[in-house]
């Protein structure tokens, strides 16, 4: 995702940049101090232009807002930043060139999508601030917008430095919200492929050409490779369940904590979670690499037993299943195929 990465790097806290985001923040700042000046000037004799006045707050105050935010956790969005680039893995590392193909055209896609939308955004803003959608009589006409900067001014070189000023400021608003939906649509696109490849390395976790046939499950190499790759996707598993919640504040940052909208796309993000929770400890039952060892069959069943964490998994926030109920389960299903493998013996 090259274009997402290009505009990614404008989050990076160091020179210049630190600087011009200051600058950009008090701008706004300045901005919206003077149209709330303006506002209380004019609700004394013209309450329908306060109206308009007042309705242009909202693309303001949410500029200068996540202009804020990322001022505020610029550190922990260089952190995730840092963790896709270093700790997530590589589409081209693996094997089934379809999937790449199709992973690679989704990020693609993707990136052209979000590109286009920046270029749109950009452009429209450019266009009403060069051109005004209402024309006034007598050389005035309403600063830039008939909708965002709705003030009448005469004109002169005043007219003319409140007019960039405020173009500025449209400028700002737009881009300070399209950082962070860009900033957003890149880390949930990583989260969604990393799960999508661990799911295919999983799928194929007892594949090794080396060894084939039944001897295979009393193999010690087997079971050390099939071991090393059931740790690799542990690991992985568990960095994913840790910078998924990362990704949900990226949200909240964009929605400004909006509760409603909190609580709509945290159902949304713990159910799609949800669905991959238990999808390493269900590999690892669902392989055949520890029926040739009893030891490994004893540790496994003990450390299930011995969890005393708290594990909850959670359907959209309606079922709640704790570990005693995850071990009679499991329990349960060991006996069975313990039970069908003695019989087929």
């Amino acid at each position: 995702m090259p274009e997402m990465k290009r505009i990614l790097s404008l989050h990076q806290c160091n020179g210049w940049k630190w600087y011009a985001w200051l600058f950009f923040i008090a701008f706004k700042f300045s901005c919206i101090c003077g149209q709330t000046k303006f506002a209380i000037e004019v609700i004394k004799f013209d309450f329908m232009l306060f109206s308009y006045v007042a309705s242009t707050y909202s693309i303001s105050v949410l500029g200068l807002s996540k202009l804020y935010s990322w001022l505020k956790h610029h550190f922990k969005i260089q952190e995730m930043h840092l963790v896709i680039k270093e700790k997530f893995w590589d589409i081209n590392t693996i094997s089934d060139k379809d999937l790449v193909k199709n992973l690679n055209f989704r990020l693609s896609a993707i990136s052209r999508i979000v590109a286009n939308h920046v270029i749109i955004s950009v452009t429209l803003c450019i266009a009403i601030t060069i051109f005004p959608l209402v024309q006034y009589p007598d050389g005035r006409k309403k600063l830039p917008t008939a909708l965002w900067l709705p003030f009448d001014a005469n004109q002169t070189p005043i007219y003319q430095l409140i007019y960039a000023s405020l173009g500025i400021s449209n400028f700002v608003s737009v881009m300070a919200n399209l950082n962070f939906d860009i900033l957003y649509v890149y880390f949930t696109q990583n989260v969604a492929v990393q799960y999508i490849l661990l799911k295919e390395v999983l799928r194929h976790l007892t594949d090794v050409p080396q060894i084939v046939g039944a001897y295979r499950y009393d193999s010690e190499k087997y079971q050390r490779i099939i071991r090393s790759r059931l740790r690799l996707c542990i690991d992985h598993h568990n960095l994913l369940m840790r910078f998924s919640p990362l990704t949900v504040q990226v949200l909240l940052y964009n929605l400004n904590g909006s509760e409603v909208e909190k609580q709509h796309d945290s159902v949304a993000i713990s159910a799609f979670q949800s669905e991959w929770f238990d999808s390493v400890a269900i590999s690892a039952f669902q392989s055949e690499w520890f029926y040739g060892n009893q030891s490994f069959r004893r540790g496994l069943m003990l450390l299930m037993m011995r969890s005393q964490k708290r594990f909850v998994m959670t359907g959209l926030g309606l079922v709640q299943i704790n570990n005693a109920c995850i071990v009679m389960i499991y329990r349960t299903v060991f006996s069975i195929l313990t039970l069908i493998q003695k019989l087929i013996q």
